[in-house]
C-alpha cells in the first residue's frame, strides 16, 4: 500500500514538473506575446485605481504596445515598457494631474512620453524594414537560383538539339559545319524581318532565340535516308531523288512524336515546322506537300533560302562552291519563285553580314582549338591580304 502511495506522489510530482517544464517552454516561446499580455493589464489595473494620474498613457503608448505586439517587435514592446515604467514612477511620486502640460514636471513627462512614443515607433519602423529587407534578400536569392536553373536547363536543351542534329551530319562529312552556319543565316533574317511592320508583333526575341536553336534540325530526317544515296557522289536518279524527298516527313514525324510529350508550344513547333516544310517553294513547286506562299510557315521560309545559300557557297562531293557574290545573284533571281520576297529582301540586306560569317566559321573549322580565340585577328589579316 505504502509502495502505491510513494508512486502515486512521485508520479504527482512528476506530472507538476512536467507542468512547469511545459509552462516554461510556452512562456519562452510566446515571450512577446505574454510579456505584452501583463503589461496591458497592469496598465489597465493602474489606470482603474488612479485614472487621472496615468490618463496620458492610453493615449501615446497602448496603441504602439499592440501595434509592436502585432508586429512581433521585442524591441518595440521592451521600449515601451521602460517609457511606461520610468513615466508612471515619476508620475505616481510627483506630479497631480496628466491632462495638460502647466508645469516644469508635467512638461518633462509628456516629453517623455513623446519621446518613447517616437523611440517606440522608430523601432517598429526599423523592425519592418529589417523584414522587408530579409524578404528582399530571400526573393533575390530565389530569383539567381531560378535565373541560373533556366540557364542550366538551356544550355541542356542546346546542347541536347545540338546533339540530335549532328546525327545525321555525322554521316555526311562534307557538309562541315553546315549546321553552325545555318542558325547563324537564319538568325540574322529573322532580327532583319523582326523591324518589319508585317513581323513585329509575331517576331519576338523568343522566336528568334527558339528558331535559331530548333534551325539545325531541318535535316534531322536524313537518317532515315540509306548511305548509298545520302552519299553518292554523282547525280542521282529519278527513284533515288524521290527517297530523298522523303527526309522532310520523316524528320517532321520524328519530331512531332516528341513535342506530343511537351505541354503547348515550344521550340520544337518552330524545329517540327522546320523539318517538315524547308523545301517547300513560294511558287508551290516544293515539297512534300507542294505549299504555297503564306501556307508555309515563316520559320521554315527562313531556313528554305538559308539552306540553299549555304549549299550553293559549300564545296560538296558532287559540285564546288560557289563565290558569295554568284550565290547573291542565284537567290536574288529566285525571289517569289523559290523563295519569299520579303525573307530574299532581308537576305539582301545582309548579304554582307552573311560572308562574314561564312568565313569566321570556315577559319573555325581550319585553325586548332587553340586558334578559335584569335579568329578576328585572323580576319582582319585576311582582309588586309585580300584587299
Amino acid at each position: 500500500m505504502q509502495d502505491k502511495e510513494s508512486t502515486s506522489h512521485q508520479s504527482s510530482k512528476l506530472l507538476r514538473w512536467l507542468s512547469l517544464r511545459g509552462l516554461g517552454r510556452y512562456l519562452e516561446q510566446h515571450f512577446e506575446q505574454v510579456f505584452v499580455l501583463v503589461i496591458l493589464v497592469t496598465v489597465a489595473v493602474i489606470n482603474y485605481y488612479i485614472p487621472q494620474k496615468i490618463a496620458f498613457i492610453n493615449f501615446y503608448f497602448l496603441p504602439v504596445i499592440t501595434a509592436g505586439y502585432l508586429l512581433g517587435s521585442r524591441g518595440s514592446v521592451m521600449g515601451a515598457v521602460l517609457c511606461i515604467s520610468l513615466v508612471t514612477i515619476y508620475a505616481i511620486l510627483y506630479t497631480p494631474s496628466f491632462t495638460m502640460p502647466s508645469t516644469a514636471q508635467d512638461v518633462f513627462l509628456h516629453i517623455m512620453a513623446w519621446g518613447g512614443f517616437l523611440i517606440l515607433a522608430g523601432a517598429v519602423v526599423g523592425k519592418q524594414q529589417e523584414s522587408l529587407n530579409a524578404e528582399i534578400q530571400h526573393a533575390r536569392q530565389l530569383n539567381d537560383q531560378l535565373i541560373e536553373s533556366y540557364k542550366n536547363i538551356r544550355d541542356a536543351r542546346v546542347a541536347t538539339i545540338l546533339g540530335l542534329a549532328k546525327l545525321a551530319e555525322y554521316r555526311d562529312q562534307d557538309t562541315g559545319a553546315h549546321l553552325e552556319r545555318i542558325r547563324e543565316y537564319v538568325k540574322i533574317i529573322a532580327i532583319e524581318l523582326s523591324r518589319h511592320p508585317k513581323y513585329q508583333s509575331y517576331i519576338t526575341n523568343q522566336y528568334i532565340e527558339d528558331i535559331y536553336q530548333s534551325s539545325i534540325l531541318h535535316d534531322i530526317g536524313k537518317v532515315g535516308i540509306p548511305d548509298h544515296i545520302l552519299l553518292k557522289p554523282g547525280k542521282l536518279t529519278k527513284e533515288e531523288f524521290e527517297i530523298i524527298k522523303t527526309h522532310p516527313t520523316i524528320g517532321g514525324d520524328a519530331i512531332r512524336t516528341v513535342e506530343q510529350q511537351v505541354k503547348g508550344q515550344s521550340f520544337l513547333t518552330i524545329g517540327r515546322d522546320i523539318a517538315y516544310y524547308h523545301h517547300e517553294k513560294w511558287d508551290g513547286t516544293g515539297y512534300p506537300k507542294g505549299l504555297k506562299g503564306d501556307e508555309i510557315p515563316l520559320s521554315a521560309r527562313f531556313v528554305a533560302l538559308a539552306d540553299v545559300y549555304d549549299a550553293l557557297t559549300s564545296k560538296r562531293i558532287y559540285k564546288d562552291k560557289f563565290p558569295h557574290d554568284m550565290a547573291k545573284e542565284m537567290i536574288a533571281a529566285e525571289k517569289g519563285k523559290h523563295f519569299d520576297p520579303d525573307v530574299v529582301e532581308a537576305f539582301l540586306a545582309n548579304a554582307d553580314e552573311f560572308d562574314v560569317i561564312r568565313e569566321k566559321i570556315q577559319i573555325f573549322e581550319q585553325y586548332q582549338p587553340k586558334d578559335v580565340e584569335n579568329v578576328d585577328v585572323i580576319m582582319e589579316e585576311k582582309i588586309k591580304i585580300t584587299a
